[in-house]
């Protein structure tokens, strides 16, 4: 499958560097361009993802949700990932 080729090249680069912390956002083409079936294809890449047990590796934020998903980098550096893809399009 062509789409889960593209996720294990993305994700290859946690192979060798386990102190990196990676993190996936869906974009648009995973939404596929906010067609019906956008969603469940961004649910099947949280699962595939979830399913290879990367320690360094996670998909955020989590479950088609918007978020906002927090996450503590630093004492004091908070990354903040959310999607946009909830944002309604008549706003842009």
């Amino acid at each position: 499958m062509a789409s889960r080729s593209v996720l294990d090249t993305e994700l290859s680069i946690a192979d060798n560097t386990p102190a990196a912390k990676i993190y996936m956002i869906p974009g648009n083409h995973d939404w596929e361009n906010g067609s019906p079936g956008g969603w469940e294809t961004v649910i099947r890449e949280q699962q595939y993802v979830d399913q290879l047990g990367k320690k360094n590796v996670k998909f955020y934020p989590e479950n088609g949700c918007p978020g906002p998903v927090e996450v503590s980098l630093a004492p004091d550096v908070v990354l903040v990932m959310f999607d946009t893809q909830w944002v309604d399009t008549s706003l842009r």
